[in-house]
């Protein structure tokens, strides 16, 4: 069963985790114990429950814990990370810091990749409970210390994790060997950066594999610390967008309708990890500092699973057959595995380097290079890069020692096995001008691919059948050894020259899924450049990680084409990395040790020595000692065999694809309503967003340098256009036009010309001719289509458009509410025909309304002379006082109640019979109060966390959290507590703001967009509306008058200013919709009274800030939109139309909606304006 919801309830003695599948049928529940203050008791219940009997499970633990205060449901959450108290190992492999127990859950996620139907998701957010209830601290310095340490470590950069996918291996790994079972999830250790928090209630260490440890996969999850990016392809245009340390570029490639994707991940180890100068070299267990494996992904989604169906007409039975579209590419980067270190006791950009331990048998570098065959197998290809020539040695001793290292232990490997030793000063011959870097860095990375190979899960292609060069391989392909990059940091030159490799390899595998004819790829083509920058992301990632800072040298230096600022820029990173080496490193590595549970007996200072001292071990969670081998016999037997045969490979990738179905219920979630334009990979693969693409742009191959010829057509297109113009082979130009099936016979059981005579005669012609080019475009370009098929998409395409014709924005039950609620307010009416008119009536009262409310404030604006007179003259202060009361009051009535009407669900389908909006205009204070808390504690009751961790909905569609909704609650709520006194409105809204502030809908321009992204949480980046903007303000003034706090004015005028600078056209508001005379879209009857809606609430936000200097700041800016609306908005009738920026340029729309917007800009002039 994996699990990926769940829910945690919590009384004074226990916590109870319930957690459940993604079809929210099967459930499991956990019993922590909160009572003792030194022993931790889990207990997991391993009974699976339905739903049904798991609402009763928790009734009854209600029932019986009503003496301990019953049971509270305290907050949905996506995994354990781990439970954990400190840097001390105890025997069930907890941690301490002084006290008490911790427990780390995922509190917010978002899908970053998908490989093979399974979503790879980054930790946004965590959540750390303590276990013990009121545990008592006797050292509370101690604890404090340690707990700000293990909070340095910032789990919402970085850190991904899968619930059905083992992201700690490789994709060879997870598919062609046994891995997860239904209870129990076995992983690679090494990284997993929260191994030490879940293994010891939840594990079962494998005896086979020490790198292994098994886990309760329905519990607990292993976090990879790293890097992920997943891009759908290439396009000629690309954008980046950056998420919180995650990179993602979603282009499209679209090779002759096939999608590729490419997916870079890089795992860093947990041993022997911390900050720069602290961590160099090798410790005594043969784990390097920097340890970083890299993986690289590219498989073509033909299908969403590793399977697809078998073949028809095939003689196997089983239903899947392993995909052939995935391959997968791993290199490894470390320090250099011998004893070194660097003084940092003086002020050095550069400190010198010391070989710290001298040893003649190199046993430490021997574990190292065994561990690394046993876990990639043979050969090792090793590629160290550091300097060859210094004025003053420093890299030099490292490659001096490094090289005898090598030739040591290869003197006793067998002469298959020996390792590859390739020494080569990059650095020196980048300074060389007429030395090819990248050139020869792509010679040995084809050599070193020719030694170990690559994942492919499938054979080649059919079309490399012809090929002389090689004899075509029919079988699955493995890696078998490793590539072992590094310089001295292993970033800069380590990360330019996996990048290489990645390169070559990345030709490699689209050769290999026959996407291109040629391994060989050009730079300066799209396809490059986009593996370029996610290289470039990868090496910024890791380096921000080890050193504090960017890389300072990148591809482009080293092809000696640097960007103009490239100089500046790496003065700045140099900078950045020295500051953080110098100043931070101490804390950074006290954070890290502390969180990945290592016990330090001394503080972690820079050495006072001239001679650094060994590095401090790192104990690991093994409960065994280091076994060193002989000198001679240094490696393990084993480790020389094949670590992946292939038939034993290809038995085990059957075995997994037809086992393995975890990934359909999370991905497809089929109790769910998803609509496709939300769906993960849709939005990775759209390419409706990518700006510029011209037609000629999209036809142009990725794969074509851009530098120089401009888009030059493939070859390939070019022979199928010269094939096109000509009549060869008796096809000629009609060939589109026939109907070939895979037999050559069109759908009238004719023949097509040149195949008559070959048919009839069944020689082996035939089959020539049914595989020639001309054939095969005729077939794929006029495909035979079923009528069982045709009826069969036609039904899935028609089967929502029900959902596309609705009366109204929300769906038919939505409807009735609405109508139920005119009735009411109408003081009842005829059921059955106002039933068979409901949207007609609804439209009709809506206009009643808004006439009765233009009709009340035009009245005043009369009698203080006229419309003549009014265009003239602003209203006087007196008579817009009491026209304000009345629309204040009106908007305020009628936005309660079309929000708790077109919106929220309500008892028996109506409003509170105390509301009427005749009651509410005319009616005393009292019965307005009565009936605003009414209508006030329906919205509360729609606060919701279990999505993007709180806000008010849309709708009871429950699809949508977008601002105004939740800036109307801030604002009700902290004038609900002005008014009132009572402490419940002022939680709301400051529960409001604490969530709005942080959700992103403001954007880098300081403005808010519409609302959130249902899938991701993020800022949809939808249209910028103006009352957005206001709203916003007048909430933030009613929190700061109920609080106090003045810097919430500051918040607030933020958005304001970013308003009338951005959203006006001569100081004049224009909302998006304003210019249908220009060619676009007119404001409907919701948008028309945007503007209208600032200004009002801009009234409200100095009525609640009481700050003259405020008053003086905005005085101008409001009479300002009263001019407009005097000048420019109102026509020969007085009438008040939608655009106050120019005399009707815009086309604008004369309704009653636009009215009462212009009208409250002349309220708040004649209260705030200057004369």
């Amino acid at each position: 069963m994996a699990t990926s919801k769940f829910v945690l309830y919590e009384n004074k003695r226990r916590f109870y985790i319930v957690s459940s599948d993604s079809t929210d049928a099967l459930h499991r529940l956990l019993r922590i114990d909160r009572t003792s203050p030194s022993e931790l008791d889990v207990v997991e219940d391993d009974m699976v429950y339905s739903s049904k009997q798991m609402e009763e499970v928790l009734k009854m633990i209600e029932e019986g814990n009503r003496g301990s205060g019953g049971l509270t449901k305290s907050q949905p959450f996506f995994g354990i990370a781990g439970v954990s108290n400190g840097p001390q190992i105890f025997p069930k492999g907890f941690i301490r810091f002084t006290a008490g127990w911790y427990m780390i859950v995922i509190s917010k996620k978002s899908p970053v990749a998908v490989i093979g139907g399974h979503y790879i998701y980054h930790v946004e957010d965590t959540s750390m409970y303590s276990v013990t209830y009121n545990q008592k601290v006797e050292n509370p310095t101690e604890e404090q210390r340690l707990m700000t340490a293990f909070r340095q470590v910032d789990m919402s950069r970085n850190f991904y994790f899968s619930y059905t996918y083992d992201l700690t291996s490789t994709l060879q790994h997870n598919l062609t060997q046994a891995g997860r079972t239904s209870d129990f999830w076995c992983y690679n250790d090494r990284y997993a950066w929260n191994h030490h928090m879940i293994t010891c209630a939840f594990s079962n260490r494998s005896k086979e594999e020490d790198e292994r440890a098994c886990t309760k996969s329905h519990w607990v999850l292993p976090l990879v610390y790293g890097h992920m990016d997943q891009a759908s392809g290439f396009s000629t245009i690309y954008y980046t967008k950056k998420l919180r340390g995650l990179i993602l570029i979603p282009t499209e490639l679209s090779v002759l309708g096939r999608m590729v994707y490419v997916t870079v991940i890089a795992r860093r180890s947990r041993h022997f990890a911390g900050a720069r100068y602290l961590k160099r070299g090798v410790n005594e267990e043969g784990n390097v500092a920097n340890e970083v494996e890299t993986e690289q992904i590219v498989h073509e989604a033909n299908t969403t699973p590793f399977y697809r169906p078998t073949p028809r007409g095939s003689d196997q039975h089983a239903t899947r057959s392993p995909a052939p579209n995935y391959t997968s590419y791993v290199q490894y980067r470390g320090s250099i595995p011998v004893f070194w270190a660097q003084d940092t006791s003086q002020t050095h950009v550069k400190p010198p380097i010391e070989i710290t331990i001298v040893d003649p048998f190199y046993t430490a570098a021997a574990v190292h290079f065994d561990n690394l065959m046993a876990r990639y197998g043979s050969p090792i290809y090793i590629l160290n890069l550091i300097k060859a020539k210094e004025p003053v040695p420093r890299e030099m001793k490292l490659l001096r020692e490094y090289t005898e290292c090598v030739d040591y232990l290869n003197q006793f490997l067998p002469e298959d096995n020996k390792m590859i030793y390739r020494a080569w000063d990059m650095s020196q011959a980048y300074k060389e001008k007429k030395r090819d870097v990248i050139g020869y860095l792509e010679d040995i990375a084809e050599e070193s691919l020719e030694m170990t190979k690559f994942f492919h899960s499938g054979p080649e292609p059919v079309s490399h059948i012809p090929r002389i060069d090689r004899p075509y391989r029919s079988t699955i392909q493995l890696q078998n050894g490793i590539c072992r990059t590094n310089c001295v940091d292993c970033l800069d030159r380590t990360n330019a020259a996996q990048f290489v490799f990645g390169k070559r390899a990345f030709g490699h595998q689209l050769y290999a899924l026959g996407i291109v004819d040629s391994p060989n790829l050009a730079f300066d083509s799209d396809a490059v450049n986009m593996l370029t920058q996610m290289y470039h992301d990868h090496g910024d990632t890791i380096a921000l990680q080890y050193t504090g800072s960017a890389l300072v040298n990148r591809v482009e230096t080293y092809r000696r084409m640097p960007h103009w600022n490239s100089h500046s820029r790496d003065m700045i990173e140099n900078i950045r990395r020295f500051y953080a080496n110098s100043m931070l490193d101490a804390d950074k590595q006290m954070a890290i040790n502390v969180f990945l549970g290592i016990k330090t007996d001394t503080p972690i200072t820079a050495p006072t020595s001239s001679r650094p001292p060994l590095p401090v071990r790192a104990p690991t969670n093994r409960k065994r000692l280091v076994k060193h081998r002989a000198y001679q016999a240094w490696y393990d037997p084993k480790n020389l065999q094949v670590l992946f045969p292939v038939d034993e490979c290809t038995s085990a990738l059957c075995e997994v694809v037809f086992s393995n179905g975890d990934y359909w219920n999370e991905y497809y979630k089929p109790k769910i309503f998803t609509s496709l334009g939300k769906h993960f990979t849709f939005q990775m693969t759209s390419t409706l967003r990518l700006p510029g693409k011209t037609t000629h742009e999209v036809d142009a191959s990725p794969f074509v340098p851009r530098i120089g010829g401009g888009n030059v057509p493939p070859r390939i297109i070019d022979g199928v256009r010269r094939w096109m113009s000509t009549s060869t082979r008796g096809v000629g130009n009609q060939v589109s036009k026939v109907h070939l099936t895979s037999e050559g016979v069109d759908k009238h059981g004719h023949r097509a010309k040149g195949q008559n005579q070959a048919a009839d005669a069944k020689n082996a012609t035939a089959s020539a001719e049914q595989l020639a080019i001309e054939t095969v475009v005729a077939r794929l370009m006029s495909p035979t289509v079923s009528e069982e098929e045709e009826a069969e998409y036609q039904w899935y395409i028609e089967q929502y458009q029900g959902l596309l014709t609705s009366a109204s924005r929300a769906e038919d039950e939505d409807l009735e509410v609405y109508c139920s609620v005119i009735r009411t307010a109408t003081n009842g009416g005829d059921e059955d025909s106002y039933a068979s008119n409901s949207a007609s009536a609804a439209d009709q009262y809506d206009e009643k309304v808004y006439q009765s409310y233009v009709q009340s404030v035009w009245d005043i604006t009369r009698e203080s002379g006229g419309s003549t007179g009014l265009k003239r003259n602003p209203m006087s202060r007196s008579n817009v006082s009491l026209a304000g009361e009345r629309a204040t009051s009106f908007f305020h009535a009628n936005n309660m109640a079309a929000g708790g009407a077109g919106g929220w669900p309500l008892p028996g389908g109506t409003l509170p019979s105390k509301f009427n909006y005749e009651k509410w205009i005319a009616g005393s204070g009292t019965s307005r109060k009565e009936s605003a808390s009414e209508l006030y504690n329906l919205v509360a009751a729609q606060w919701d966390t279990t999505n993007c961790g709180g806000g008010v909905w849309w709708s009871t569609a429950k699809t949508y959290k977008n601002a105004i909704t939740n800036e109307l609650f801030l604002y009700t709520s902290a004038d609900g507590y002005i008014r009132t006194g009572q402490a419940s409105y002022l939680a709301n809204a400051q529960k409001e703001w604490a969530w709005l502030n942080q959700t992103g809908m403001r954007n880098s321009q300081g403005l808010y967009n519409d609302g959130l992204d249902f899938t991701t949480c993020a800022n949809n980046g939808q249209t910028v509306w103006t009352y957005n903007q206001g709203v916003i303000a007048s909430g933030l003034a009613a929190l700061s008058a109920a609080t106090g706090d003045k810097s919430l004015l500051d918040v607030a005028e933020v958005t304001l200013d970013a308003a009338f600078s951005q959203l006006t056209q001569s100081g004049i508001l224009k909302e998006s919709c304003d210019n249908p005379a220009m060619g676009g879209t007119q404001c409907n009857h919701d948008q028309q009274i945007f503007k209208g809606i600032l200004m009002k609430h801009l009234q409200y936000y100095l009525d609640m800030a009481n700050d003259p200097v405020r008053t003086a700041k905005y005085a101008p800016i409001i009479a300002a939109q009263a001019s407009g609306v005097l000048h420019y908005g109102m026509d020969a009738d007085a009438d008040v139309g939608s655009v106050w920026y120019a005399p009707n340029a815009g086309g604008s729309v004369f309704q009653p909606q636009a009215s009462a917007s212009g009208l409250a800009a002349i309220v708040a002039a004649a209260k705030y304006g200057t004369c």
